[in-house]
């Protein structure tokens, strides 16, 4: 029995020491940021129009308020199918492993019906101050921007020349940002009075309400304080004026208790 005993212990440690992605910890404010794999064959399956579904849309920032409400970052920024978290603090957790598995299961298991499952990937940025924050915003709003400007490009070029999309892409291939605005105005679509959401995202975070209570134990009414979920769907640009101020806004959350 000792001897079994011991083979098992023997095991045991051998594969233990495998796990060598087990102790690997987040000791420092990070963003978690979730992207959709295959995302584009699952829209085109699930029939979603391009390049902006608003009920795709509704539906990805349903699954975000809902991972928010379990995980609590003090912030997220949204667009297309990529979700950034932002964790000033480590969550329930601290471990890489833990992290880049719960959060998109959790994620996904929000977002996927039995008859339209999608699934999501994650990766984690250290942000180690508030400027790496800053910078890491402007830079995942600067790739919306493109995916923006490069979807309606494409989307009316293929509409008003009748072309596929390939043939499209070959078109605007090596344009700029503001050549390609030039083909949508010529077709007859003005980017600039698009929604603030498609331009610039989404930002989701946890805020606070008050309403009238009752107290059932002092018999007394009372104001009580709730959380919920806000959604920003008209978000700044972050490098403008007003941007810069809402970002600072937006790290202020993270001293809210």
């Amino acid at each position: 029995m000792a001897e079994s005993f011991t083979d098992f212990e023997k095991i045991f440690n051998e594969e233990k020491s495998r796990e060598i992605y087990n102790n690997i910890r987040i000791n420092q404010p990070f963003i978690a940021r979730l992207d959709g794999w295959a995302f584009h064959t699952f829209t085109k399956k699930m029939g979603y129009v391009k390049p902006y579904d608003i009920a795709l849309t509704l539906r990805l920032v349903k699954a975000t308020a809902s991972t928010v409400n379990t995980f609590k970052p003090t912030f997220v920024f949204l667009f297309s199918d990529e979700i950034s978290f932002y964790f000033p603090e480590q969550p329930m957790f601290d471990r890489l492993e833990k992290i880049d598995s719960l959060l998109p299961s959790f994620f996904t298991s929000m977002f996927s019906t039995p008859e339209s499952t999608a699934c999501f990937d994650c990766r984690v940025i250290p942000v180690p101050d508030t400027d790496a924050v800053t910078k890491y915003l402007l830079w995942r709003q600067a790739e919306c921007g493109r995916n923006f400007i490069n979807g309606w490009a494409e989307k009316m070029v293929s509409e008003i020349d009748h072309v596929n999309s390939t043939r499209a892409s070959g078109f605007l291939k090596g344009l700029n940002g503001n050549q390609l605005r030039k083909e949508c105005r010529e077709r007859g679509f003005d980017t600039d009075k698009a929604p603030k959401w498609q331009q610039n995202g989404i930002i989701l975070y946890t805020s606070t309400y008050f309403k009238n209570g009752f107290n059932p134990i002092t018999k007394e009414n009372v104001i009580a304080e709730r959380r919920y979920v806000k959604e920003d769907w008209e978000i700044p640009k972050f490098g403008s004026v007003e941007g810069k101020e809402y970002v600072a806004f937006l790290l202020s959350l993270q001293n809210t208790p």
